[in-house]
């Protein structure tokens, strides 16, 4: 049987004044944080101010919603 992959949710520092947000889906934080620091430092984004949290889900919820305005 197949490992369940868990959401993250990646907080860090973007590109101002644009709001940012990254939720990523891996097996475990380790893979979610080489997930997000390879994304970020292909964005040229320090992945040293990024926050990771485990996002648990047990009932129909809204996962991200940003729409850009500021």
């Amino acid at each position: 049987m197949k490992e369940a992959l868990r959401i993250y949710n990646i907080n860090f520092k973007g590109h101002w004044p644009v709001p940012n947000g990254l939720v990523l889906a891996a097996y475990d934080e380790d893979q979610a944080k080489k997930m997000a620091t390879d994304l970020l430092e292909e964005e040229n984004l320090d992945p040293e101010t990024m926050e990771i949290s485990e996002v648990f889900i047990d009932e129909p919820t809204i996962i991200f919603f940003e729409n850009g305005d500021y």
